[in-house]
C-alpha cells in the first residue's frame, strides 16, 4: 500500500475537533426536518463567524422514525475561513497563491488496486427497495418546506470526455428519486461546464454517460469541486498541486472512471442522455429556490464505501454559508492578483465580494489608495467586471478608509464620493449569470467609482444621524409623496440607512405588486423634493429591509437590471448641503433605482419555511447554545411562485416519503430537451 501523508475526510474532522472547531450532537436528530435549519442557525442567528463550526451528528433519524448507523457531518469544509484553511494546511493569507501554484503545477494521481472507499460494496439487488441502496444512506434535505427530496450536495461529481479521455469533477447537485435513481443537475455556464459538456458529447454518440459522484472526498479533492478551473483541466491533478504529492485513485467498479481512494462514500452510475426526467423543486446557491426543471436522470450501478463511512453534506443556499465561504477565501485573491499581475493595476489595496444574500457574485468592491489615478481606478472596475461572466453585476471602487466589509460604509461613499452623472458607468449585454429565472435573458453592469476625489475631502465618516431628524425627515418627505403628489402603493421612507447614515440616500418600501408607474413617480418626486442634494434613490419590495444595507445589496443584485430599472438626473449645477464632502464637480446628480420584484412573484427565498426553523430554534435551546439573535431572513418567505403540485411535493418530502415524488416524475420523461428547461414550459397547466 502506497503511503500518504494529506489528510482524508476523518483526519480532517480530527483536526477539526482538535481545533475546537467542530460540534458533536448526540441527541436524535431528524435528517428530513431538522438537521439542516438547526446547522442553518449559526449563519441567520447572529452567531459571528468566529463562533461557528462544524456539526457531527453521531445519532440520525429521518422522519419515519429509521435509524441510521452512518454519522452526518455539515459544516465541514469552510463553516468559516479557518475551518477551510485547516483542510488547505497553508495559511489564510497564502490560500490564493496556494491556488496558482497548484494550477500552474498540478501533480498527476496515482493509481491503486485496494482503496478504502472500497471496503464496503453494494451492487445489484442490493440497491433496489425501501431501505437498500441510495434509501439507506442518512442524506438530509436542505430546505424543509420546499425540497422535493433528499439531495447530496458535497458531490465531487466525475465524468470524462469520450474524445480526450480527461476527467472532470464538478460539485452538482443530485436529488434522491428511488432507491438506486438519482436525477442530477449539470448546469451549463458561460464559458463552458465540464460534466454538461461530457453530457452532450455522449448524447451525441448516442451512449449513457458513466457517472460517479464522490461523497467526503479529502479536502484538497473536495476544494476542487466549486473551484472553477481551466477547461480540460483534470481537478485530480490540481488537487495532487495544493496536496504537494499524488493523490491516491481507484478505478470505479461499474463504469470507466476514477474516484479519490480516500472518499468515504461513491455512487457509480450511467446517465441517461436519451431522455430527461423533471427535477427540483430544491434550495438554490444563488439565495433562491430552483423550480421544478427537466434535467439528467443518473440509473446507479453500485455504491461504495469505507467500513464506517460518514456522509457529508454541505450548508448553501442564502448567503454567508459554507458554500459561500469556499468561493470568498479562494476567489477575492484571484480577482486581486488578476487586476495586479495580469493587467497591472496600480493603487489596489484588496477586492472584497459581497457575501451576505447576494452570493459574492453580483456586488465587488475594490478598495483604492488614495493617490490611485482616476485611470487606474477605472481600469479596476472595467477589469472586475469583465474578469467572469458571472461575477461583478455591481462593481464600487471605494478609498482606502472605507471598509468594505461594511455597506453602510459603501453606501455612504457612494452618496458622499461619487456624482452619478460623472461616476456611475452602465454597461448593457451582461448574462444573466447565476439567479433565479425570470422574463430576462440579459443583465447589465453598473460601475461606481466612490473614491475621494479631491485633496480638500473630508475623511472623516460622520457619526449616525439623530433619531429624531431621520424620522421627521421621513415623515415629511412621505406625506409629499401621498398626499401632495397622490402616489399609490408607497408603505415606508426610509432616510440614510443605518450608521453611517447619511441623509442623501432614501429607500421606498412599495407594496409588493406596485405599478411601475407609482414606483417611478416615487422615485423621481423623492429626488425633486425640495433642494436636498439626494444623490442616490431606491425603491425596494416590502420583504426588504430598508435599514440594513445587506437588504438593499440583495435587492440590487436580485431585483433590478441597471439598463432597464436605473436613471440619472442632472441638475446642472452641483447642490451641496451640510457635511457633504467637497467637490470639483461642474453639475449635480441623482441615481433612481427600481430594485423591486419584476412582476408581483419570485421564486421563495432557500431557507426552511418557519415552522423547521422554529423547531431548530428549540433544539438549539435545548441543547444550551449560545443565544440567538435572529437575523432577517431567518426563514424562507414564499415570494409568490409556488404552486400546490410543489406544495405537496415538499410535504412528501418532510415526511419522509420522497420516493413517491420520484415515481411521479418518472412517468413525465421528455425526450429533445435541453437540461434546465422549465416543467412549466411544456406544462403550463400544473400552475
Amino acid at each position: 500500500m502506497i503511503e500518504r501523508t494529506y489528510s482524508d475526510f476523518q483526519d480532517h474532522l480530527i483536526k477539526l475537533e482538535s481545533a475546537g472547531l467542530l460540534r458533536k450532537i448526540s441527541r436524535p436528530i431528524n435528517k428530513d426536518t431538522e438537521l439542516h435549519p438547526l446547522v442553518r442557525w449559526q449563519f441567520r442567528g447572529g452567531v459571528p463567524e468566529c463562533k461557528r463550526k462544524a456539526w457531527f451528528f453521531e445519532n440520525v433519524v429521518d422522519s419515519k422514525g429509521r435509524r441510521y448507523n452512518m454519522p452526518v457531518v455539515v459544516g465541514a469544509l469552510a463553516t468559516t475561513p479557518e475551518v477551510y484553511r485547516i483542510g488547505m494546511a497553508v495559511e489564510l493569507d497564502a490560500i490564493g497563491k496556494h491556488w496558482e501554484q497548484a494550477i500552474a503545477n498540478p501533480i498527476s494521481p496515482i493509481e491503486v488496486n485496494i482503496a478504502p472507499c472500497q471496503e464496503t460494496i453494494w451492487k445489484e439487488d442490493e440497491l433496489v427497495g425501501e431501505g437498500k441502496g441510495l434509501d439507506a444512506l442518512p442524506i438530509p434535505i436542505s430546505t424543509p418546506g420546499y425540497d422535493c427530496a433528499p439531495y447530496f450536495t458535497a458531490t465531487n461529481c466525475t465524468t470524462k470526455d469520450p474524445e480526450t479521455g480527461v476527467q472532470n469533477m464538478g460539485t452538482y447537485r443530485a436529488g434522491l428519486k428511488s432507491s438506486n435513481r438519482l436525477c442530477v443537475r449539470m448546469a451549463s455556464r458561460t464559458g463552458g461546464a465540464g460534466g454538461y459538456e461530457h453530457w452532450c458529447k455522449y448524447r451525441e454518440l448516442g451512449k449513457k454517460m458513466p457517472c460517479a459522484f464522490v461523497v467526503g472526498a479529502p479536502p484538497h479533492v473536495a476544494f476542487t469541486g466549486p473551484q472553477k478551473l481551466p477547461k480540460n483541466m483534470d481537478e485530480m491533478d490540481v488537487a495532487g498541486g495544493l496536496a504537494g504529492e499524488p493523490i491516491h485513485i481507484v478505478r470505479c467498479k461499474t463504469v470507466d472512471l476514477t474516484v479519490p481512494a480516500d472518499a468515504e462514500l461513491v455512487i457509480e452510475g450511467f446517465v441517461e442522455t436519451d431522455y430527461l426526467e423533471p427535477e427540483a423543486p430544491f434550495g438554490e446557491s444563488h439565495g433562491h429556490i430552483a423550480l421544478e426543471e427537466f434535467n439528467m436522470q443518473m440509473h446507479v450501478t453500485a455504491i461504495t464505501s469505507k467500513t464506517k463511512p460518514v456522509l457529508a453534506s454541505i450548508i448553501s443556499q442564502v448567503t454567508p454559508s459554507e458554500s459561500s465561504v469556499i468561493k470568498r477565501v479562494a476567489y477575492e485573491p484571484m480577482f486581486l492578483a488578476h487586476l495586479r499581475d495580469n493587467l497591472g493595476i496600480q493603487g489596489i489595496e484588496n477586492v472584497t465580494l459581497h457575501e451576505p444574500l447576494t452570493n459574492l457574485r453580483k456586488v465587488a468592491f475594490i478598495r483604492m489608495t488614495r493617490e490611485a489615478k482616476t485611470t487606474e481606478i477605472w481600469r479596476a472596475l472595467y477589469g472586475i467586471s469583465n474578469f467572469r461572466a458571472d461575477c461583478g453585476k455591481y462593481v464600487v471602487a471605494v478609498s482606502e478608509d472605507i471598509n468594505p466589509l461594511n455597506g453602510n460604509e459603501i453606501l455612504w461613499s457612494i452618496t458622499q464620493r461619487a456624482n452619478p452623472i460623472q461616476d456611475i458607468h452602465v454597461l448593457k449585454h451582461r448574462a444573466g449569470g447565476h439567479g433565479p429565472k425570470s422574463g430576462r435573458s440579459t443583465d447589465s453592469t453598473m460601475l461606481i467609482d466612490a473614491t475621494i476625489k479631491s485633496t480638500l475631502a473630508n475623511r472623516t465618516i460622520p457619526s449616525r444621524q439623530s433619531l429624531n431628524i431621520r424620522k421627521a425627515r421621513e415623515t415629511v418627505i412621505l406625506s409629499h409623496l401621498q398626499d401632495n403628489l397622490g402616489i399609490q402603493g408607497i408603505k415606508k421612507i426610509a432616510v440614510g440607512g443605518s450608521e453611517p447614515s447619511t441623509p442623501h440616500f432614501i429607500i421606498l418600501t412599495m407594496e409588493r405588486g406596485s405599478l411601475r408607474s407609482e414606483i417611478w413617480r416615487a422615485l423621481n418626486g423623492t429626488a425633486n423634493f425640495r433642494n436636498t442634494s439626494i444623490k442616490l434613490v431606491v425603491a425596494v419590495d416590502d420583504d426588504i429591509d430598508p435599514y440594513n444595507s445587506d437588504s438593499i445589496f440583495w435587492a440590487l443584485a436580485y431585483r433590478c437590471n441597471p439598463a432597464l430599472d436605473s436613471t440619472i438626473i442632472s441638475y446642472g449645477e452641483a447642490t451641496q448641503s451640510s457635511g457633504a464632502e467637497i467637490y470639483e464637480f461642474s453639475s449635480g446628480s441623482s441615481l433612481l433605482i427600481d430594485a423591486t420584484m419584476e412582476g408581483e412573484v419570485m421564486p421563495p427565498l432557500a431557507l426552511p419555511t418557519r415552522q423547521f426553523m422554529e423547531k431548530a430554534a428549540e433544539i438549539w435551546k435545548e441543547l444550551e447554545l449560545p443565544t440567538l439573535n435572529p437575523e432577517m431572513p431567518w426563514f424562507g418567505p414564499n415570494l409568490g411562485d409556488w404552486n400546490d403540485r410543489w406544495e405537496q411535493m415538499a410535504r412528501r418530502a418532510a415526511e419522509g416519503n420522497y420516493a413517491e415524488n420520484g415515481r411521479l416524475t418518472a412517468q413525465q420523461i421528455e425526450r429533445g430537451l435541453k437540461p434546465g428547461t422549465p416543467l412549466r414550459q411544456l406544462r403550463p397547466e400544473i400552475d
